[in-house]
């Protein structure tokens, strides 16, 4: 709509071939996607949508839903956003990552001049670095961004049959946090690692 308030309706379908590698064969993924909403003056708004899955038989396997609220000509452009994946395999979209079974969300909001982030994933295949897997099985994690800068309000993390548990924050002069460690197996990490489990804090 070419007068206000500029109506806006965009339907939109691809698709995006993603390469082999020596752990992988090429997937095919189908691409769908959504723009609807206003252009027109301060109060123009559009919502996004956005579905990725592979294509034909493959189909009822790794799934991909991003949903976004946008204010284009505001100083804070993005009003929330949320992502929910399944059966997300790192390996088949990025040469060189580690096979996954993620299933999960994460959701983005504004704060003020930044933004606070937060995620909730699973990792039903996690494995050690060097056997190309993710030694990471569960993920609860809430950070900020504010004038350039990270903090990582909490993290908890089960992994290498253990936890990580901390928080810290990144500053003009580098980062600062502790981690607490608790039942960390060497092994679960990198296989050509040995000895009892990892205990204590690291500042």
């Amino acid at each position: 709509q070419a007068a206000a308030p500029m109506a806006l309706e965009v339907q939109l379908h691809g698709q995006v071939q993603t390469a082999a590698s020596p752990r992988t064969r090429p997937l095919t993924l189908d691409a769908d996607g959504s723009v609807e909403g206003s252009l027109s003056g301060p109060d123009a708004a559009l919502s996004v949508a956005v579905h990725i899955s592979p294509a034909g038989a493959a189909a009822t396997g790794m799934q991909l839903d991003l949903m976004a609220s946008l204010r284009p000509w505001q100083s804070q452009p993005v009003q929330n956003a949320t992502g929910h994946w399944q059966q997300l395999d790192l390996a088949s979209l990025w040469p060189g990552a580690p096979h996954t079974r993620l299933k999960g969300q994460g959701t983005v909001s504004p704060d003020a001049t930044g933004w606070q982030l937060a995620t909730q994933l699973r990792n039903a295949e996690p494995g050690p670095w060097n056997s190309d897997r993710l030694p990471l099985s569960q993920l609860d994690a809430r950070l900020a961004y504010q004038q350039g800068l990270w903090q990582v309000q909490q993290l908890d993390a089960a992994m290498a049959n253990g936890r990580v548990k901390g928080q810290g924050e990144q500053t003009a002069s580098g980062w600062t946090g502790v981690l607490d460690l608790s039942g960390l197996q060497p092994a679960q990490l990198h296989s050509a690692l040995s000895g009892t489990p990892l205990q204590g804090q690291i500042r």
